[in-house]
């Protein structure tokens, strides 16, 4: 699940059906591992969304001073996108990709995991790097994820 946001002075107005994707890397390195993408569109009513006040230091939304949000959990299921044979790396990475100039947010959070344990691919094709590395002079991001982990055995249980 990945929480989308929208600034509540422009919820009414943000269009239906903006494509967001998650990936799954199998693997801690995004840049060397096997990836599966699951892509779909943001449809407003079909979400449950609640009210969050951004703090002060937000990135983007704390610049235009958008504090105020609406945000919503966003549901993918891989049940049939990754292989029954499942991953084969004791490490996975999550990712959030985003269409070129959409204006679907996702969730910004100051505790969650540091910044050089989170990665960015910056501009499209440009290769992933350490949010922690960058040198484009934007601020660390925090994409708000909840992941469900599910193992699967094809031997009998006893």
């Amino acid at each position: 699940e990945v929480l989308i946001m929208v600034a509540t002075g422009r919820f009414d107005s943000q269009p239906d059906g903006e494509t967001l994707s998650i990936e799954v890397f199998d693997g801690a390195n995004p840049r060397m591992a096997p990836t599966w993408k699951v892509s779909q569109p943001v449809i407003h009513g079909d979400l449950d969304w609640s009210d969050y006040s951004l703090p002060w230091d937000a990135a983007i939304s704390g610049a235009s001073g958008e504090y105020e949000q609406k945000g919503a959990w966003l549901r993918y299921d891989f049940t049939s996108t990754i292989p029954d044979s499942g991953m084969v790396s004791p490490e996975f990475v999550v990712g959030v990709q985003w269409e070129y100039l959409s204006r679907v947010a996702v969730g910004y959070s100051n505790f969650n995991r540091a910044c050089d344990r989170n990665w960015t691919e910056w501009d499209p094709g440009s290769g992933w790097v350490m949010n922690g590395d960058s040198t484009s002079g934007d601020g660390c991001s925090w994409p708000m994820l909840r992941v469900e982990i599910e193992r699967t055995f094809s031997d009998d249980c006893e």
